[in-house]
């Protein structure tokens, strides 16, 4: 896991971290989060649904091969058919070569060789009735990937399969 991914979490969660370095004798991370008791009170009291499945195609993009794997999983098990890629670029050439089509991208917004924001783009050309979810575990995003979390497009990692599949439902839902 990168550290700006680690640093992202800590963030959302709203806990602190604290960086302590000397040559020669290494560094020390220390980890501050809220306190688990709160949460679960809050989490009892909260309503639990069981979040709906679907049959539509999923593109995931997603170079992080641990996270890649839950989402995959999470979708595969309500009955999505799931298709993943690591990398943007063999994402494109599978999507023209195969003449594939998916009803939904689910991309990092942070990715090698391009951004999610403009492999959506590109994908839309080919594909232009595709809906899209994006993804970040960075708390500091550029303007133009801020301007996806007032179109409900996007989704703060970490999360839950429940939080994962109730939003898939709400993208693939609505227009």
């Amino acid at each position: 896991m990168r550290l700006a991914t680690v640093y992202g979490i800590i963030k959302q969660s709203n806990g602190h971290i604290s960086v302590y370095s000397e040559v020669g004798r290494g560094t020390t991370f220390k980890i501050y989060l809220p306190s688990v008791e709160k949460i679960l009170k809050e989490e009892k009291f909260s309503e639990q649904t069981e979040p709906l499945g679907g049959n539509e195609r999923v593109l995931v993009l997603e170079d992080n091969e641990e996270v890649q794997k839950f989402i995959c999983d999470s979708l595969e098990m309500k009955g999505y058919k799931v298709t993943a890629f690591t990398n943007p670029l063999d994402a494109l050439s599978f999507v023209r070569e195969q003449n594939a089509n998916f009803d939904l991208l689910i991309s990092d917004i942070v990715m090698p060789h391009m951004s999610g924001v403009s492999f959506y783009e590109k994908l839309k050309e080919i594909i232009p009735s595709i809906k899209v979810l994006f993804i970040s575990g960075y708390p500091d995003l550029p303007q133009i990937e801020r301007e996806i979390l007032n179109k409900k497009i996007f989704l703060s990692k970490p999360f839950t399969v429940s939080e994962l599949l109730n939003k898939v439902r709400e993208v693939l839902d609505n227009s």
